[in-house]
């Protein structure tokens, strides 16, 4: 071959790897920014193992045709067996009140990890908050990735797809965003059940929802007068509106049925219904709000540090996300109005509990006086070890006095940039919340926590089913049913 021909064919190779090269390089420079900005889909979480075993021994049944509460609990029955440190199995119902303290779970379950960063524990992640984003961030709509340009951004929608530096444009949450006010409710003095015993120690219970969802005999008989019994002042708050906005997460939820008893009533009747009910169980409903609207919510920041807070409904672009919100706010609201009473009569609460208004419970709530009694109560909180999607199951809470304060202000806290709080759901962002304010965390088997979300699937007669994607077991009570069993061609989550 031609001295000549070898010399071109050299130069075209060389020219071949120079190329190569620089699209190497090109692509590391790509890689680095969406290491920077991020992406939807990067942060699978890693969650933490299950902290006990749920012994199964419920039983099967495909039909109910019980009322609603009432003669439904004469047949039922959860599984009463708690884990026990050594593995064993005991029965709640014939434990003593040492062997409760036994079934709780101390184990602390591993950290929610995003792969997107080697560790967001609560140290990590105030330590990597204390960086400023210096304009980078996830880009929306048209713009670059890190800031001004007119490339195409990540984010979806309209907009200028400017990244925000988080340490200078959001320092203002206290002020703007996070104003919540007590909800209007009366004094302890204007309330007649209200009075406390001397020395007695008294309880505050949140229930927030929908009228349309509310499920009340099963917390009044179960709850309310089960706390009662051991001796306890019980105050009642709680807050409803006639029906909430947008969508459910689980589409089975449209299947169901508001109470009988409450159709047709007026607010103040439902007020009245609710007071009777409360006091014939020995307890007081010292605050009720029921709304034709939903809470009002400030405009959610775009900004990657609230895009990545449960993220797989951005409250910036979810409706689900914003429900979320509107139950935190709503439950701050009922705790100031509780705190402005503590203010008045001198004395603090010992414990305040939440739950939700569709909880159906099968059994008695376990009693707070031994949870009181264990090392460090004031700054525990109290969850079920089951269906906890990979953070704490925030479906009924117990709180000691501190974590109420921290607990019960999660949405004025869900405003502050810092720290970031990275998490996939609810549930992980409120578990890595309670984490970097150093509370404690607890884990209540079912037994001890027997209620779980439910709806009324028939009104003649009033039936009542349980969903199977809250419920922690294999089959529902005997003589229930799960509510996918009867509506099988209804299945699925809404995701936005």
């Amino acid at each position: 071959m031609a001295p000549s021909l070898w010399y071109e064919r050299g130069c075209w190779f060389a020219r071949l790897v120079l190329a190569i090269a620089s699209l190497g390089v090109l692509w590391r420079k790509q890689g680095s920014i969406l290491e920077l900005s991020g992406s939807w889909g990067d942060s699978v979480p890693r969650g933490k193992v299950s902290t006990s075993s749920i012994v199964d021994s419920m039983g099967h049944s495909t039909r109910s045709t019980v009322g609603v509460e009432s003669s439904i609990e004469s047949n039922m029955r959860m599984d009463e067996g708690t884990s026990r440190a050594d593995g064993k199995v005991v029965g709640l119902a014939t434990t003593s009140t040492s062997t409760i303290r036994s079934s709780i779970s101390t184990t602390t379950p591993a950290t929610y990890r995003p792969n997107s960063e080697p560790s967001t524990s609560a140290s990590a992640q105030l330590a990597h908050a204390s960086k400023p984003n210096n304009g980078k961030g996830i880009g929306k709509g048209k713009g670059r990735r890190e800031g001004k340009g007119s490339g195409k951004g990540s984010g979806r929608g309209k907009g200028s797809g400017r990244g925000s530096d988080t340490s200078a444009n959001l320092t203002v949450w206290n002020s703007t965003m996070s104003n919540v006010s007590a909800a209007a409710c009366p004094s302890l003095d204007e309330v007649p059940c209200s009075g406390a015993r001397k020395g007695q120690q008294a309880i505050a219970v949140c229930v927030v929802g929908q009228r349309s969802r509310l499920l009340f005999n099963s917390t009044v008989k179960h709850v309310l007068a089960s706390i009662a019994r051991e001796g306890f002042a019980v105050h009642l708050y709680i807050s409803l509106v006639d029906k909430g906005e947008g969508t459910s997460f689980a589409k089975i939820r449209t299947v169901g049925h508001s109470d009988p008893a409450l159709d047709n009533l007026s607010h103040e009747q439902i007020k009245s219904y609710l007071y009777t009910k409360v006091e014939s169980a020995g307890a007081c409903l010292v605050c009720s709000v029921i709304s034709t609207s939903s809470e009002t919510l400030p405009k959610i920041p775009v900004d990657p540090v609230y895009r990545w807070r449960m993220h797989q409904y951005p409250a910036s672009q979810s409706s689900l996300g914003r429900n979320v919100l509107r139950v935190w706010k709503a439950r701050e609201s009922l705790w100031m109005a509780a705190k402005k009473n503590e203010e008045r009569q001198r004395k603090n609460y010992s414990m305040a509990i939440w739950t939700r208004d569709d909880t159906f419970w099968v059994g008695n709530i376990v009693g707070p006086a031994e949870l009181l009694g264990s090392a460090n109560a004031s700054l525990t909180a109290w969850s079920k070890n089951c269906k906890q999607w990979k953070g704490m199951n925030d479906k009924s809470v117990m709180l000691g006095r501190k974590a109420a304060d921290v607990m019960l202000s999660a949405y004025s806290n869900f405003w502050n940039p810092h720290p970031e709080l990275r998490s996939k759901n609810a549930e992980i962002y409120l578990d890595l919340y309670a984490r970097s304010q150093q509370l404690k965390m607890m884990y209540l088997t079912p037994g001890n926590l027997p209620g779980s979300d439910a709806l009324i699937y028939e009104t003649k007669p009033p039936s009542v089913c349980f969903l199977q994607m809250y419920w922690c077991g294999k089959t529902p009570p005997p003589n229930t049913t799960f509510c996918e069993w009867k509506f099988p061609s209804i299945r699925g989550v809404n995701r936005r």
